[in-house]
């Protein structure tokens, strides 16, 4: 993902921050929209199981959850990937 920035000289180091911020910001994006799928599709399974749902469609919800949580994982990983403890965040 390296852009056009600079590889030497003074201005190398804002190169270098500029890039890790878009990469963070890509990556905060990325989670806040998977953790508001995974909000929302919690929610319709408990509702689902609470109304007595066909259970066909408790199971769509319930893989489509671990889908989202495996989602979240994978996100926090990118986003941090020398820091080992990515469940504090």
């Amino acid at each position: 993902m390296r852009g056009t920035g600079f590889t030497c000289g003074p201005f190398m180091s804002a190169s270098i921050n500029i890039e890790r911020f878009t990469q963070d910001l890509y990556y905060s994006f990325l989670l806040s929209t998977t953790l508001s799928d995974f909000l929302e599709c919690e929610k319709k399974l408990e509702q689902a199981m609470e109304e007595g749902e066909d259970e066909e469609y408790i199971l769509n919800l319930q893989n489509q959850s671990r889908q989202n949580n495996g989602l979240i994982e994978l996100t926090l990983a990118a986003a941090n990937p020398f820091d080992n403890d990515s469940e504090d965040a």
